[in-house]
């Protein structure tokens, strides 16, 4: 990332920098504010919408007051680094928005872009490296320490992006027959969710294809032992089949079986994460109906 350019990390450990040196942000509602105009479509916000959107539980002039002091204690932040606010900033009118020529980059729009609009099994290597540079960026789930609706439901859909890309990744390395690459994606799905049996399961043909036997069971006990202790559950027949394979004399799987063994378990991933969007917006909704029509307490600035 450019050095001259504001830098706004939102992926993992919230971040401001500025010509390399790191900009002092103890605003809360401070971070939900940048994020909230990152991650918007057109990346402005109407005024009265936002005050409501990030002061829900107040009314609408002390969410409005609450906005311009928040939008305020923002730009001296950056104007005691240096930062012109005005070259970031579009206050002008009943709107807020960051500008469209602003020196400004993000990890979570440079992931955005990057992960849009990929075709999910393109034989393009340019798109792969963007796939694979895209997975380096994201550095953990967005706005990590809030809890608010709008962020839970912004936080998932970049997640499962993030999954998706990163099965992608694998299925590529799959086809192409680069077992170490594949082996490296895979362990890095299990990072962020070691219960995928589909992953360890390609692990253990990875391993396999490699003559490495001792590592594909030492994969197989790891994934048995994880459904044991936390699902009270065995692998499935595939899995151990998969076992067995690797660590035959036999010939494996062809590339195109395994190919088609990680086509069908992504698109089990895909319906996982849906049912898991669709329980996130119900519980959401729930929440909403349940919130009393006036609350008084003071909402932070």
């Amino acid at each position: 990332m450019a050095s001259v350019a504001l830098e706004i990390y939102m992926l993992g450990r919230q971040r401001l920098l500025y010509r390399d040196r790191e900009l002092f942000l103890n605003l809360r509602k401070g971070w939900a504010l940048l994020g909230w105009l990152l991650v918007s479509p057109d990346q402005r916000g109407d005024r009265s919408r936002l005050a409501g959107t990030l002061w829900a539980e107040a009314s609408e002039d002390r969410a409005r007051r609450c906005l311009n002091t928040t939008m305020w204690r923002l730009r001296e932040v950056m104007r005691s680094a240096g930062v012109d606010p005005d070259a970031v900033f579009d206050t002008c009118g009943d709107s807020v928005a960051i500008r469209s020529d602003a020196p400004v980059i993000s990890d979570v729009g440079t992931f955005d872009a990057m992960t849009r609009g990929l075709p999910a099994l393109s034989d393009d290597e340019a798109a792969h490296r963007r796939l694979a540079e895209a997975i380096a960026i994201y550095r953990g789930d967005f706005l990590v320490s809030h809890d608010d609706d709008w962020v839970m439901l912004v936080r998932e859909n970049l997640r499962a992006r993030y999954i998706k890309a990163q099965e992608d990744l694998l299925q590529h390395h799959l086809g192409a027959s680069q077992w170490m690459q594949a082996i490296d994606v895979g362990r890095q799905l299990l990072e962020n969710d070691p219960l995928l049996e589909h992953v360890h399961r390609t692990l253990i043909q990875c391993h396999g294809a490699l003559g490495e036997r001792t590592a594909a069971r030492r994969q197989f006990e790891a994934c048995a032992r994880l459904l044991r202790v936390e699902l009270d559950a065995d692998p499935m027949p595939e899995t151990v089949l998969a076992l067995n394979a690797a660590v035959s004399t036999h010939a494996l799987p062809s590339v195109a079986e395994r190919l088609a063994d990680a086509t069908r378990d992504r698109t089990a991933t895909e319906i996982q994460m849906a049912l898991k969007h669709l329980m996130l917006a119900q519980s959401i909704l729930q929440r909403v109906c349940r919130q009393p029509d006036d609350n008084e307490a003071e909402p932070e600035a």
